[in-house]
């Protein structure tokens, strides 16, 4: 195989994945835009606790989980979602206790929820990975412009 090739395909790599995160970053910025208008309703905290995963090389992660229950048009609900985008996990147990505290405090006062469908809930109308996934693109396009001047260097 020529490395023309491998070339190619290596930029088209890099080119899809840029796309499905400049994507998933523009679907998650609808969802937060639409859901300014979604109202919001009481909340009763059924479970707090914190999730952790050990990864092989000995580091642990920590993940804040509030299950709530709230009601909409006489409908019983429960919902576990916080915040828009995938959960977000904290290196530092203190920290992610220090979440968790936070979201008990928030779910307890109100859930906002989707009219068109209220199991669609979050506490929170943001989405924390987004910053994640803005740096993650930066990289991704410095890397690509890196790739793509790489014929300019033989």
């Amino acid at each position: 195989m020529e490395l023309w090739h491998i070339w190619v395909g290596i930029i088209a790599l890099y080119v899809a994945v840029c796309a499905a995160i400049v994507w998933r970053v523009r679907r998650l910025r609808r969802e937060v835009a639409a859901s300014s208008t979604w109202p919001s309703v009481a909340s009763r905290v059924v479970e707090s606790r914190m999730d952790e995963i050990h990864s092989v090389k000995g580091g642990t992660t920590f993940f804040p989980v509030v299950i709530y229950d709230y009601t909409v048009d006489g409908r019983a609900l429960r919902g576990a979602r916080m915040h828009f985008g995938d959960p977000v996990g904290y290196s530092f147990r203190r920290r992610a206790d220090r979440r968790l505290a936070d979201l008990t405090a928030a779910a307890a006062i109100q859930v906002h929820h989707d009219p068109a469908d209220p199991t669609h809930a979050v506490i929170e109308r943001r989405a924390p990975i987004l910053r994640r996934d803005a740096v993650l693109l930066g990289i991704l396009l410095v890397v690509l412009a890196g790739i793509l001047t790489f014929p300019l260097w033989l």
